[in-house]
């Protein structure tokens, strides 16, 4: 007797975000966190004997477990969905949630066990207190210091350097009372975990769970090699791949046929918004391709004003969601105001990198190979598959943002494109995995032969067993590749000594680095200015992990191109000029100041006199900032005026 059962409509994927999407989001925030934080707390406990492959040895046990574990499930999944369609009904919630469950741990435990490898032996993240990381620690120990939203250096101005991803390790560092410097790495492991799990969360939004859950390994392996080194830029990165199709899905229901999806339009919205307080270029990226998105549907769609209301109240919502975000960093910064001229050259940043338009496709990588396969698969599919589309207009967005920064110099000023590479290589890679997935689909489909199941059927397995030995063999490759990706930062992270001038304290490599100490600056600018709080004092040092380890204020920064533009860069380096060549009346001079000046000098001692190296920009061309000795006369610091101790080589002047 035939049947009688009607199949359901299959539950993915699922293309909205609204309440079960939110949940999900926090339920694998909180377990790839809780992951990262427990392995990371584990590994931290484990002594190995250094220098030594022990670690590398449990690095391969965990990236070789959550391999097999990853292709067991997705296993697991597809042998029960094909058990179910072949009888009609809809497969058990089981599965579904192994699957879940698998996509929110084992990306973030992977990310995990490999940074915690490369790492291992310090406190210091990926180049130690060198390059980017000196500001972006000493940014975070600005926000662990106080809530409240400032510049991660000047005093007295709102953050122009996007604050989100630093607010939140600063206030979680403050609870835990982990030093901020020793918290950024923790606090970055842990991003990259998380980003991975989101990322899972909203692929199986997009395509099968399984298959989400292959894409999320896949993003937090490209993540190791591209962007680690950025770990707040990643986390918008990582998703945007997804969101991109899900972006392409809601403006083709709301232009072509009026459905208005207000969960995924407010859900858009939010990503710009956090985009915005995150890493503004991405934002603004993410504002050009969705206006890319919008084009290519009205271009497609016949009736191009019939759901014009209906679109503008999507956009409406969609900006609504953005906007508080963006109004509490930007609106503060836009209504301040400062007595030197603005002065920017954040963007006039051109490195080799930022030259050329990357090629990934033609890397002889595995990850390379994979983007070969994702540019191909592109190709044929971008006009019938709504995934194909939406990574292709992504791609698409990222090469042409590449092109108009080439034509930025023109004015003296670039896009930072190279910021872009990394989402150039996700979404070729994503790419990539959808196009041997739809080919090992057909393979299995060209076997089958209705005279000889059997047959057909061990040959569909035959495929899929050497596509997923594949698989697992690239995969464990890449991972053990990452650590070929820049090694100096490593060594760097290694090398770095502490605030008590320990390098790689507490193993066989530990020693103690030569000269003064940021411990010893600090105890002596704490006794000449008779126990006032680092957050009460400017300083003045070229000495600049005195601020990474401790929240002082600085009157000038590391380098022009994280200075903030309303604290006039060039105007503070004219400023200090004019105090080196003040000699008896630099106590008068400092009192003059159209800002407030340093209450602390840390000053090189040299027989020319006390020097500080100012840092002048020569941007775009390369190296950007050369040194340029301030050279101050030790008679100007008068002890009516100043308290002076000498600490090593250094010179540490207090205002009285």
């Amino acid at each position: 007797m035939p049947s009688t059962h009607t199949p359901r409509a299959p539950i993915y994927p699922r293309t909205g975000l609204g309440r079960s999407a939110v949940a999900q989001i926090a339920g694998a925030t909180i377990v790839a966190a809780a992951v990262s934080i427990g392995y990371q707390a584990a590994y931290r406990r484990l002594h190995f004997p250094l220098p030594s492959e022990v670690p590398t040895v449990v690095a391969s046990l965990v990236t070789l477990a959550v391999t097999a574990c990853a292709a067991g499930a997705v296993l697991l999944r597809s042998r029960r969905r094909n058990r179910y369609n072949s009888r009609g009904r809809h497969p058990r919630r089981g599965p579904r949630r192994l699957i879940a469950a698998a996509g929110w741990a084992l990306p973030a435990l992977l990310s995990t066990a490999i940074q915690s490898w490369l790492l291992t032996g310090t406190k210091f993240y990926l180049n130690g207190l060198g390059g980017d990381q000196q500001f972006r620690t000493a940014f975070l120990t600005r926000m662990t210091d106080s809530p409240a939203l400032a510049d991660a250096v000047y005093p007295d101005l709102p953050p122009y350097y996007s604050p989100a991803w630093f607010w939140v390790g600063g206030r979680i560092a403050d609870t835990t009372g982990i030093p901020a410097w020793e918290f950024y790495k923790i606090w970055s492991i842990v991003t990259l975990a998380v980003a991975a799990a989101l990322a899972h969360v909203l692929w199986a939004r997009v395509v099968r769970p399984s298959t989400a859950l292959i894409l999320a390994m896949v993003t937090a392996l490209v993540g190791l090699h591209t962007a680690a080194y950025s770990p707040y830029s990643w986390i918008l990165v990582a998703l945007a791949p997804p969101l991109a199709v899900l972006a392409l899905r809601t403006a083709r229901r709301l232009i072509r046929d009026g459905r208005l999806d207000v969960g995924a339009c407010a859900g858009i919205g939010v990503y710009v918004g956090l985009a915005a307080i995150t890493h503004a270029l991405i934002a603004g990226v993410a504002a050009v391709f969705l206006a890319v998105v919008v084009a290519t549907v009205a271009l497609q769609a016949r009736t191009r004003t019939r759901h014009l209301r209906r679109f503008l109240r999507g956009a409406g919502i969609a900006v609504a969601a953005a906007l508080p975000f963006v109004a509490v960093v930007w609106v503060p910064y836009l209504l301040a105001s400062s007595p030197l001229e603005p002065d920017s050259t954040a963007a006039k940043f051109l490195p080799e990198i930022g030259a050329r338009i990357p090629t990934p496709v033609f890397y002889a990588t595995p990850l390379g190979a994979l983007c070969a396969v994702g540019l191909g698969w592109l190709v044929v599919r971008a006009r019938r598959d709504v995934v194909a589309t939406a990574l292709a207009l992504a791609v698409g967005t990222a090469v042409c943002w590449y092109a108009l920064s080439f034509l930025a110099p023109l004015v003296s000023t670039t896009l930072l494109a190279f910021r872009l590479e990394p989402l150039l290589i996700l979404a070729l890679s994503c790419a990539g995995v959808l196009g041997i997935r739809d080919a090992a689909a057909l393979a299995r489909r060209r076997v089958r032969d209705p005279s000889r199941r059997a047959q057909a059927a061990e040959r569909a397995r035959v495929v899929t067993a050497v596509v997923g030995a594949f698989a697992v063999a690239a995969m464990l490759h890449v991972s053990y590749q990452v650590r070929t990706v820049e090694p100096a930062w490593n060594r760097a992270a290694l090398n770095t000594p502490g605030p008590d001038g320990v390098i790689a304290e507490g193993t066989e490599l530990q020693r103690t680095a030569g000269g003064p100490t940021a411990q010893e600056i600090h105890d002596a600018i704490t006794t000449l200015s008779g126990g006032r709080d680092a957050s009460d004092l400017v300083a003045l040092t070229d000495v600049h992990s005195l601020l990474a380890f401790y929240p002082y204020r600085g009157f000038q920064t590391v380098t022009s191109a994280y200075a903030n533009p309303k604290a006039g860069f060039a105007d503070r380096n004219g400023l200090i000029r004019g105090w080196a060549e003040a000699g008896d009346g630099l106590a008068a001079a400092l009192d003059a100041a159209p800002v407030r000046a340093p209450d602390v000098f840390v000053l090189s001692r040299t027989p020319q006199g006390w020097v500080y190296s100012l840092s002048v920009s020569r941007l775009p061309r390369e190296p950007g900032d050369v040194s340029e000795p301030a050279v101050f006369s030790p008679s100007a610091f008068d002890p009516e005026h100043f308290a002076v101790q000498e600490v090593g080589h250094l010179a540490v002047a207090v205002r009285r």
